[in-house]
């Protein structure tokens, strides 16, 4: 693969899919710990969001670089999960 579709694939992959994900996933614990209301969501996203996303992006920058470098796209699936 080039360099360049695989740095182009890394940034969506962290700038635009992580957050997104991470938020979707935030959330959907939240409710699923009971927190109904606004504020009680919000409380849950401000203590976990943030820490959570900067721990993403200290992990998963270096395993998707070799995932998206080495890995066949057919086996692409198994390996992103295995991580």
């Amino acid at each position: 693969m080039l360099w360049g579709g695989l740095f182009r694939r890394l940034f969506m992959d962290q700038i635009l899919f992580a957050p997104f994900g991470l938020a979707l996933f935030v959330g959907s614990m939240g409710i699923m710990e009971g927190r109904r209301t606004q504020k009680e969501l919000s409380e849950k996203f401000n203590d976990v969001y943030v820490p959570a996303l900067l721990a993403n992006w200290k992990i998963w920058p270096i395993l998707q670089t070799f995932n998206f470098s080495v890995m066949p796209l057919r086996m692409d699936p198994k390996a992103a999960t295995a991580a």
